[in-house]
């Protein structure tokens, strides 16, 4: 703004001396009024339309054209739209303006100058002038839309200029985008990012999940140690499939370094589904008890089946102090690693994998331990003996008797955690990190959802000339489409095996099976004649709840018409969620303003982009569609000026009914996936920030430092050992702190 001795508000180019300078005369009061308006309600120029400006002055000459004459004594009714013509007029000479103002209380008016004192920008720079340079309330809510969606900013931008067909037509440069962006996400910004992120889930308990469960815990200065959550739709998931739960941790996925824990199982669909979610302090036995605690506080303390790990040792003790009556097994990829590195043997590996995954009987199993020891000489190794310690943890042969729904490793884990951090990285906020870890949930429940209708609305392509179709399509109407292919590749597979061996004990037949032209193992079926159930010496149904190809062969030789029910697992059922409570509650958009708010500009977004698709091929269309538009913009611009849109505030960052005290943003430690340069030793704090080069502090750079210049280089070493040694670990006995109203 800049300030001058006469009485006019007005919109110029650079003065320049001695010019003819015509002034539009204004009403004072109406002008007034105005600028009154703006301070609340600024005005947006591009909403006015030029060829309504032209009608109203009656404009002959184009704006490039024009002369003080043809604009002399003329009136227009807002102050705004003398800003859109002179905005419109300096675009086509090519300058740039600014809006300057007087304080006296003479009558007011605009400037139009024509003598220019400098060289006119050319047509391909005219986008680049600051006058014509301005990120709209339009462009600003699709770029908020964008960003909310998990796009970059960059990606935001070429998707804007695609849309309007180049950066000339654009209305601003990329760096004014992102100077945007910026100043938007400062404007959500409350005191801490931990602030952001509890306000997020608050919101969302408010809103659209009253269910959902959040616990944190803080520490003696009031920083954020460990944050759990799990809305709705996780906990209806864990209380259907909770037979067998898998969590592992990844890193790298805040900027705080907080190590994320997840907690996986699997669906129906034989899909990996999400129980919860949460970042912690460390790895240290403290955090892994307390997440395991709260996770049992959350599920109302229902204890898996099945809890598979990676062999973590602070996660090990937290599971037998938290899941006591849960079988634990250990990832085996891991032991093959562990086994690779350890023994550095490819032979011994291939041995080792064997004993890991095969179906071995008890004593098979130890005979071909002993023997693999011999081989290897590894009698006295450390490594094996603990391993050997461990083996009803990770061998096959004694868990072949559990449900673990096809997992014997975390790669269930390792492909979620990989998904996610699509959405993450390193340097992302606590306030961005939740918002991307919910698009991340929403898109795997969407592909559910698909897995759904496939399930229930469609037929499978039964094959026309297999001689078990009426098994498969008993499992084709009963189970989920995934699964009802797995059943199918084992019906496939039933005929390779014959049928050598048959006796009777008891109530029960068994069977002996052999593949055809394999003279190797057996496999021992046993058939009751009370109900029909066939339990195979694989164990595969037990394990993984499909039947193995050895049932189905006998199965076909006892002539049985159809599948016993007890061989058909309700969890892999299209059936399997029904008669569980249903933990979502409609939610009460009515009370969002946000939501309100972002569902309307969808909707409008969606019908204006199939409306510019259509008036975009026709001349005609597209000047009714254009006139029609600046019309209705002109429109709403004024019934905001006249009454301020009640859903334009934010989502309220945190529930002020709920007294609590502030929550500090946590320190960052090391973790097991972060890179050395970032830490001097284990266990301490990383350092943030530039470090001055003169006294070694981080906060500051040498020009601004305040310490003498003659201080020296112990004192630097000095200072910055000072600022590194800080107690990363504190304790968070008595500070967890549970959102009001969780379940």
């Amino acid at each position: 703004m800049e300030e001058t001795t006469e009485s006019t508000t007005g919109y110029s180019h650079e003065p320049v001396e001695n010019s003819g300078t015509c002034t539009v005369n204004i009403e004072s009061d109406q002008c007034t009024a105005n600028a009154e308006e703006d301070e609340t309600a600024p005005a947006d120029v591009s909403s006015y339309d030029w060829l309504s400006i032209v009608d109203m002055l009656g404009l002959q000459n184009q704006p490039a054209e024009l002369v003080p004459g043809d604009v002399v004594g003329k009136e227009l009714p807002l102050l705004e739209m003398w800003e859109c013509f002179y905005t419109t007029y300096s675009r086509s000479v090519g300058f740039r303006i600014r809006i300057h103002t007087t304080s006296s209380n003479e009558s007011r008016g605009v400037w139009f100058d024509t003598n220019h004192n400098h060289v006119l920008a050319a047509q391909e720079h005219l986008q680049f002038l600051r006058s014509n340079r301005k990120v709209t309330s339009s462009h600003a809510s699709q770029i908020r839309t964008y960003k909310y969606a998990g796009l970059r900013t960059c990606d935001i931008v070429n998707l804007m200029v695609q849309q309007a067909g180049g950066f000339e037509r654009l209305g601003f440069t990329r760096k004014d985008a992102y100077n945007k962006a910026a100043a938007m996400h400062r404007a959500e910004t409350v005191e801490t990012d931990s602030e952001g992120l509890l306000g997020y889930l608050a919101s969302k308990i408010d809103s659209t999940d009253p269910t959902l469960y959040a616990k944190y815990a803080i520490d003696e200065e009031d920083r954020l140690c460990h944050i759990f959550w799990s809305d709705s739709g996780c906990q209806r998931d864990y209380m259907c499939f909770s037979d067998v739960l898998a969590f592992d941790t990844t890193y790298r996925s805040n900027a705080f370094n907080k190590p994320l824990v997840m907690f996986v199982g699997v669906n129906n669909h034989f899909r990996t589904c999400v129980f919860g979610f949460a970042l912690l302090l460390n790895e240290k036995i403290e955090s892994y008890k307390w997440v395991l605690e709260t996770f049992l506080d959350c599920m109302h303390q229902r204890q898996p089946a099945v809890v598979v790990t990676d062999g973590d040792a602070a996660m090990k003790a937290a599971i037998i102090l938290y899941f006591p009556d849960s079988t634990h097994r250990l990832c085996g990829w891991h032991l093959s690693t562990n086994a690779t590195s350890n023994i550095k043997s490819p032979d011994f590996t291939k041995a080792f994998r064997k004993l890991l995954y095969s179906h071995y009987n008890v004593p098979q199993w130890y005979e071909r331990w002993d023997a693999l020891l011999d081989k290897f000489e590894l009698h006295d190794n450390a490594w094996a003996a603990t391993t050997y310690e461990q083996r009803l943890h990770w061998a096959e042969t004694f868990l072949k008797t559990h449900f673990f729904g096809g997992m014997s490793t975390t790669q269930r884990c390792e492909s979620i955690n990989s998904y996610i951090k699509r959405f993450l990285n390193c340097k992302i906020p606590l306030r961005d990190f939740i918002r991307h870890v919910d698009i991340a949930q929403r898109n795997i429940r969407e592909s559910e959802r698909h897995d759904d209708f496939i399930s229930y609305y469609t037929e499978p392509a039964y094959p026309t000339d297999a001689t078990l179709i009426g098994y498969l399509r008993q499992y084709g109407a009963a189970c989920t489409r995934q699964v009802f292919h797995m059943v199918k590749l084992e019906v496939d597979l039933e005929s390779r095996y014959n049928i050598v061996g048959r006796e009777a004990e008891g109530t029960s037949n068994i069977f002996k099976l052999r593949k055809f032209s394999h003279q190797g193992s057996e496999y021992t079926v046993m058939h009751s004649m009370v109900d029909n159930h066939l339990q195979c010496s694989c164990r595969q149904f037990e394990s993984d709840g499909i039947p193995c190809r050895h049932i189905f062969a006998v199965m076909k030789n006892l002539d049985l018409q159809h599948v016993p029910p007890i061989l058909i697992k309700r969890r892999f059922t299209v059936r399997a969620k029904e008669g569980v409570t249903d933990f979502v509650v409609p939610p009460s958009y009515q009370d969002v303003p946000q939501v309100v708010k972002m569902s309307r500009f969808g909707t409008l977004n969606i019908l204006a982009t199939h409306m510019n698709s259509l008036a975009a091929k026709l001349d005609s269309s597209y000047n009714i569609a254009k006139d029609k538009m600046r019309e209705l913009i002109l429109q709403f611009q004024l019934a905001l000026e006249e009454q301020q849109d009640p859903a334009s505030s934010d989502i309220p960052n945190e529930r002020s009914s709920t007294p609590r005290r502030l929550v500090r943003d946590p320190v960052i430690v090391r973790t097991k996936g972060c890179r050395d340069s970032d830490f001097s030793e284990p266990g301490v704090q990383r350092q943030v920030g530039n470090k001055c080069g003169r006294c070694g502090v981080r906060g500051h750079y040498r020009t601004t430092c305040r310490a003498p210049m003659e201080q020296d280089s112990q004192a630097t070493t000095q200072g910055y050992e000072t600022a590194s040694h800080t107690d990363a670990t504190p304790s968070t006995s008595g500070n967890n702190q549970p959102f009001p109203g969780n379940i």
